[in-house]
């Protein structure tokens, strides 16, 4: 696609992922963070008179198949209430030819306004809906898009995979605004030392995928 495209993160360091990008790419993008609240950040986008939207980032994954750095573009959004987002066809095709050296999956996502924690919650989401991965964003991007008649798109790389549950540690780490802290990691590993082992699974897979993220914004934004 040629024309304006808005994409929306949740996380900050996935945005940084597309800054350098975004200042030097011929396509022309606008990337905002949502900063805990996709749905106004993709209406804010909307309001700009971008002419398609995109959700962009890292996801849990649901597919044991799936391993970390795995990308995924999306054919659909399944919600929490089990309604179904449809991505846009023909542009769902042209990212996954962008991204082909990446070998991509095209598959549904689940889109959960908390975090799926357990491998418990990741089976039981994976066997109801048929979704190979899960994110925070991308229902909520792609409900905006619906109501102002724009093409969606969702790009994602698996972070935690099927089989790993998030300690608390990890969910501490995250602040409303999707900015990173440190504080509040360490003093969870205080209380909970045994959690050391899982959190440091966590950062490694978790790098996985954001080098994932920024090959997929070099392909499909910085020529490649």
């Amino acid at each position: 696609m040629t024309h304006r495209i808005g994409i929306v993160t949740g996380l900050a360091a996935e945005a940084r992922c597309l800054d350098r990008v975004a200042r030097h790419s011929s396509l022309p993008i606008c990337v905002l963070h949502a900063a805990g609240d996709p749905a106004a950040a993709a209406q804010s986008l909307a309001g700009q008179g971008i002419a398609s939207l995109m959700s962009f980032g890292i996801a849990g994954g649901l597919d044991p198949a799936l391993s970390p750095g795995r990308v995924i573009v999306a054919t659909a959004v399944i919600d929490g209430q089990g309604g179904q987002l449809d991505c846009h066809g023909a542009w769902r095709d042209e990212l996954t030819a962008a991204l082909a050296s990446l070998s991509p999956l095209a598959a549904r996502l689940a889109g959960r306004d908390g975090a799926i924690v357990t491998v418990a919650e990741k089976a039981l989401l994976h066997a109801s809906h048929g979704a190979a991965a899960v994110d925070m964003e991308s229902h909520a991007v792609a409900r905006v898009a619906a109501r102002a008649g724009l093409p969606f798109a969702a790009v994602r790389a698996i972070a935690d995979p099927a089989d790993r549950a998030l300690p608390g540690a990890a969910l501490a780490g995250f602040g409303e605004h999707g900015e990173l802290r440190l504080a509040p990691v360490i003093g969870e590993l205080l209380r909970h030392p045994a959690q050391l082992p899982a959190l440091l699974g966590v950062a490694r897979d978790s790098r996985k995928a954001m080098a994932a993220l920024r090959r997929c914004a070099r392909l499909l934004f910085g020529g490649g």
